[in-house]
């Protein structure tokens, strides 16, 4: 599952399902966004103060695919990382729900 796409079918999980789909459409993006932050927040921190100047220089080319080779060759295990990172985002997510409705 890729970051930037959360599916729909996620809100069902969550119990959020039956909301119009307007305001589904707004929880996918917020939620996206918060994620999108996560993963920068844990990649960035794992590349050195040389590596941060280098990818800044990567990210300039706004080319994804290469940012993300970039990333993949200097963190080790990197799409794993952010599968965990979805995970965990999403296990955080539904324990908050949980939370809310007990």
């Amino acid at each position: 599952m890729a970051p930037n796409n959360l599916p729909s079918t996620f809100l069902d999980e969550l119990g959020l399902g039956d909301l119009p789909d307007e305001r589904k459409a707004q929880l996918i993006v917020q939620m996206t966004q918060t994620l999108l932050k996560k993963i920068t927040v844990e990649v960035l921190s794992k590349l050195s103060k040389e590596e941060l100047d280098e990818f800044e220089k990567v990210k300039k080319s706004n080319d994804v695919e290469q940012v993300n080779q970039f990333l993949r060759g200097k963190i080790e295990n990197y799409d794993q990382l952010l599968l965990d990172i979805i995970a965990e985002f999403k296990n955080d997510l539904k324990e908050n729900m949980q939370n809310l409705a007990a």
